[in-house]
């Protein structure tokens, strides 16, 4: 067969690779037409389906050679096998295909990287998608500014398509803030992340290098203060589940291992996001989110075409592109600062989140926004406290 005498051919792939960015593409073209083939005939083996995804995707020396140079088509080969065997085109064992799923959610930062380099590449920074350059998902925006404005309002949900944005909002909120001079990062925890990464263990450098022993602290750590963003929530394995429910309760974090005996503080905006019909959200977990918003496809012809344009501009020249939208960011940030400062009973010139008024619990002052439901029911439009919309008017940034 064609396919396995080219995708699975040495001498095909390598003479592919040695053409770089554009010969990753035409690898991924060719499992594109091989996909076309099994939706539309019998004519594919599963079998080949599987070898394919073994060779390129979970051979991690030449999965990460061919990312380097196009992480999108990677990524894009990932997803289409995955997509194969939602759709019953090949018989792919189970832990296989979570495994293509953690490659194409691992490889969402190298497709950013790869668009988001500045031109001043000696900065060793990565340019951000600016948060007020995103168009058509307005709910969620407001819903991220509510928890940057009042961190008690305890999170937020969004549940819809893929492809609608989700991460890079989460992302330029990050960005926005630090420009509001908010201390507020954004950090995000992977689906196969251990949990020592999370909770934080043992550095072993110290410990090897120096024999000392030291904390080093994992995500919780790093998310103090400020957002803890989660995509594809909804297939978050429970071990995980089960740490962040004791931790977003208590806000504390305890860890007890190596010999080692560290509590730290771990206050946080939760922010889930992911597809409902890829699996269900626990309730436990789902009962954790504040606000809920459901994230749809842009479907009119206008704004899809503005959003091609943005990106399109954004790739060719990250820092042009920042540089001109910055000053509605800046002052986006400024209008978050004055809102935060209107909030009944918060202090003047609050630029800090980390005192315990910021972080009081959804039990104790909830809010009206309702939650939707993970099992694909859409939310309702997402309605704001009055606290809330009085401080939002204020500062210019009433719906």
């Amino acid at each position: 067969m064609e396919t396995r005498s080219r995708l699975l051919n040495p001498k095909w792939r390598d003479a592919m690779l040695e053409h770089g960015y554009n010969g990753v593409a035409q690898v991924a073209m060719r499992l594109d037409n091989t996909y076309g083939w099994a939706a539309t005939t019998s004519a594919v083996d599963g079998r080949l389906l599987e070898d394919v995804a073994r060779e390129y995707l979970l051979n991690d020396a030449l999965r990460e050679r061919m990312a380097a140079e196009n992480p999108l088509a990677v990524k894009r080969m990932a997803d289409r096998l995955v997509e194969a065997a939602e759709r019953g085109l090949w018989d792919a064992p189970s832990g296989l295909v979570e495994s293509l799923r953690d490659v194409a959610g691992r490889l969402d930062d190298a497709v950013e990287g790869q668009c988001c380099m500045r031109a001043d590449a000696g900065s060793g920074e990565a340019a951000v998608f600016p948060f007020s350059a995103i168009l058509g998902q307005e709910e969620m925006k407001l819903g991220l500014l509510l928890n940057a404005i009042d961190p008690g309002i305890g999170g937020m949900l969004a549940l819809g398509d893929r492809g609608t944005a989700k991460s890079t909002t989460v992302r330029a909120l990050g960005q926005m803030l630090r420009l509001a001079g908010l201390e507020m990062p954004v950090v995000t925890l992977p689906l196969g992340a251990s949990d020592d990464r999370v909770l934080g263990s043992l550095d072993l450098e110290a410990a090897l290098v120096h024999g000392e022993k030291r904390f080093a602290p994992g995500l919780l750590a790093e998310a103090h203060s400020g957002f803890l963003y989660i995509d594809e929530v909804n297939l978050l394995d429970d071990y995980l589940v089960d740490l962040l429910l004791d931790v977003a309760a208590s806000g504390v974090n305890h860890v007890e291992r190596d010999g080692l005996s560290v509590t730290h503080a771990a206050h946080f905006v939760l922010v889930g996001s992911g597809n409902p019909e890829e699996g269900e959200l626990r309730p436990q977990l789902e009962d954790r989110f504040g606000l809920a918003v459901h994230v749809r496809t842009i479907r009119d012809a206008d704004t899809r075409r503005e959003i091609v344009r943005r990106r399109l501009a954004f790739g060719d020249d990250p820092a042009g592109f920042c540089a001109a939208w910055h000053a509605q960011d800046a002052a986006l940030a400024a209008r978050v600062c004055a809102a935060r400062d209107r909030l009944p009973g918060s202090n003047s010139g609050r630029r800090s989140s980390t005192g315990s008024s910021a972080w009081s619990s959804r039990r104790e002052r909830p809010a009206t926004g309702e939650r939707s439901s993970s099992r694909g029911q859409p939310a309702p439009t997402l309605r704001l406290p009055a606290g809330h919309r009085s401080a939002l008017a204020t500062s210019g940034q009433s719906r």
